[in-house]
């Protein structure tokens, strides 16, 4: 009897201090709405929300224009190439002067502005196109393989029901993910942890103040695929995660891919011969794989790299046959990437050239303007 008596008294305590805490949770999350600007995106103290595409940069910083976009200020008004896409166009990592986009400028002698922002992807890019084409001007887009055709985040911020968008997804027949917001859209256990920050004021204030520093210094408990002495340590989760995000047998992959299809023809067909231009963007994994083959490097490892990457050479291969079909001029960086990198390769694997395991350094950036040139090139050529 006493037995059971201990048994029922823990069983109310401890559902009492699940209410508890439960109650506590919710005054925090109630609070942390009316008196602070969370929940957030993470990293949202530079990005601002924008219904229509995504993400800008927060104009208040360095190198920002009044449009949220990195470029000097003015220069909207008087361009002649938009170069469009995620974080490798604004220039991760690397200076205003260092991205891409301005090394292009540089080499061309074109005034070029950088539409390009971090977390954005294939509908961010058809919107920004849209306004490109009403002042007739070219796109060169630096299409990212391993996440441009998965769901990101930017996509739960789009409103698709606005007028642009109602009237886009009725023309083109798209099938944008309407709601999600809803765990039908979570790819992989992070994307499930990003909704939720994105969902919760309490988790999103913890991520922001407390786990994020934690997680800068605490990179000793990863995974990682030692490659070769020379190269710098791949890690696991962020390699399948990409292998996840390249798989056209995933549904929502292949949705959004078809939808890229279906928008890559409208602008071929709404713009003047020679409008267009599209650089592909590969992985650092791929990079490494062609080095070590052009490097006659055989490590251990090999074999894992190849099984990571199988997806992505897959979709490249798919995406390089379509635009030939349309005849847009496209060039996978791939080849000039990799001769960047093994000049740049130390005797020692100090000098990393994807610092965070996926945007180069600057000389990244200048294999990527190399091939963006050889693209306006042949636009060049074609608008004859």
């Amino acid at each position: 009897m006493k037995m059971i008596q201990s048994i029922m008294k823990f069983i109310k305590n401890f559902v009492l201090v699940l209410i508890s805490i439960a109650f506590s949770l919710l005054i925090g999350e109630i609070v942390l709405r009316i008196y602070t600007d969370f929940p957030k995106f993470p990293n949202s103290s530079y990005m601002v929300e924008d219904s229509n595409f995504g993400f800008k940069m927060n104009n208040d910083l360095k190198d920002i224009d009044k449009l949220g976009f990195r470029n000097i200020e003015g220069k909207y008004n008087n361009y002649q190439i938009a170069t469009i896409g995620d974080s490798h166009t604004y220039g991760n990592g690397v200076t205003s002067k260092e991205a891409w986009p301005y090394q292009l400028e540089e080499i061309i002698d074109k005034p070029t502005y950088n539409y390009g922002n971090s977390g954005n992807g294939i509908y961010s890019y058809h919107f920004l196109a849209k306004d490109v084409f009403t002042k007739n001007k070219k796109i060169i887009l630096g299409l990212y393989l391993p996440n441009d055709f998965a769901y990101k985040d930017y996509i739960c911020l789009i409103d698709f029901n606005n007028s642009f968008w109602k009237k886009e997804v009725v023309r083109l027949k798209l099938n944008p993910p309407l709601r999600c917001d809803s765990l039908e859209n979570v790819n992989t256990k992070m994307d499930f942890v990003r909704l939720a920050i994105m969902k919760s004021a309490v988790l999103s204030i913890t991520y922001e103040l407390i786990w994020r520093p934690i997680r800068k210094t605490k990179n000793k408990d990863k995974n990682y695929i030692e490659v070769h002495e020379r190269f710098a340590p791949m890690e696991i989760d962020l390699l399948e995660g990409f292998m996840k995000l390249t798989d056209l047998e995933n549904p929502k992959i292949s949705l959004v891919f078809s939808d890229f299809k279906k928008i890559v023809k409208d602008w071929k067909q709404s713009s003047d011969e020679g409008s267009i231009g599209i650089i592909l963007i590969p992985s650092a994994q791929a990079v490494y794989l062609n080095a070590l083959e052009k490097l006659n490097i055989k490590p251990n490892s090999k074999s894992k790299i190849e099984f990571y990457t199988q997806n992505e050479l897959l979709l490249e291969e798919q995406v390089l046959n379509f635009l030939q079909k349309l005849n847009i001029p496209a060039l996978s960086v791939k080849k000039n990437l990799v001769e960047e990198f093994i000049r740049n390769l130390p005797s020692e694997s100090t000098l990393q050239f994807y610092p965070d395991n996926s945007h180069p350094i600057a000389a990244g950036h200048r294999a990527y303007a190399k091939t963006a040139k050889e693209i306006y090139l042949k636009m060049k050529e074609m608008s004859k």
